[in-house]
């Protein structure tokens, strides 16, 4: 009778003591003081509690990361982002017939418009702009309502540029040649060529042009006339035929990135439709 209630004395221990080594078991997996206390009381004497894991969370949220911010200046413009001198120089493509799709982007403030391009060329006939033998030509007749057509191209901040532009004909039109902002809107400043050898500046903010300087008059060697413009920073100088002068003073350009803007605005008056017949050659286009 003794040996029988030993015995089921030890196996009441051994299951409390399995209990137990389960429970710190799972204590060791959870970290649950509940289930060490437990054990200890089976056991009736003290055990080392099993430490809870300390978990650490490393953010990967970027914008929490404290980025320096940079401010412009008042006195200088920062660099332009957007100028990689092309494989093809601007104005190269012109010599082999073709405005190069991959220096040039097309501008057009009509609705009807179609870019098209050919074996990375662009096809502007239609609208009175091609190239042949190292000329931009701007030819168009007959228009009868206002058009405004032009190519453009980065260029740096600090620039010269040259080139030679002919006058055949016009009427009722105008070259317009300048600095933009960018390819879809003509926001920038402008040298406006009129009829008779007549020049202006003309600065367009949004789609609201402001004269800047007018009425410069070229009496001789009308109809052929060979620029420069000089950009250093903020200031563009323009100047022709090796005049010692610029033409224009205090022409001073705000903005960055910037593009070379080359085209025509047509439009009839009075009945009469608008013509033109411009050449465009030996551009030049240099970093300073």
């Amino acid at each position: 009778m003794t040996d029988d209630k030993e015995n089921k004395n030890n196996k009441t221990k051994i299951t409390i003591e399995i209990i137990g080594a389960l429970a710190l078991v799972c204590a060791a997996v959870v970290g649950s003081p509940i289930l060490v206390e437990m054990y200890k009381d089976s056991k009736n004497q003290p055990q080392t509690q099993v430490p809870t894991p300390i978990v650490t969370v490393v953010s990967t949220d970027t914008d929490t990361v404290n980025t320096p911010s940079i401010s412009p200046t008042s006195n200088s413009i920062s660099p332009t982002s957007i100028w990689t001198p092309s494989a093809e120089y601007p104005g190269a493509d012109w010599k082999r017939n073709c405005i190069s799709s991959d220096i040039w982007d097309v501008y057009s403030a009509n609705y009807d418009f179609e870019n098209k391009v050919q074996d990375g060329c662009y096809q502007l006939l239609e609208y009175g702009i091609s190239a042949h033998s190292g000329n931009l030509a701007f030819v168009r007749e007959k228009v009868r309502s206002t058009e405004i057509y032009g190519i453009l191209v980065p260029i740096p901040d600090n620039v010269e540029i040259e080139f030679v532009l002919r006058v055949n004909k016009i009427n009722n039109a105008d070259i317009w040649m300048g600095i933009v902002k960018e390819p879809n809107s003509r926001a920038g400043t402008y040298l406006v060529s009129k009829k008779d050898a007549y020049f202006d500046i003309i600065e367009i903010r949004n789609t609201f042009p402001s004269k800047l300087h007018e009425n410069y008059h070229i009496q001789f060697n009308q109809g052929n006339y060979h620029f420069r413009f000089e950009l250093q920073g903020n200031q563009w100088n323009i100047w022709r035929d090796g005049t010692p002068q610029p033409m224009f003073t205090n022409i001073n350009l705000t903005f960055t990135p910037r593009y070379l803007f080359i085209g025509y605005r047509a439009y009839p008056t009075d009945g009469v439709s608008g013509e033109l017949d411009v050449r465009i050659s030996d551009l030049m286009i240099e970093e300073q």
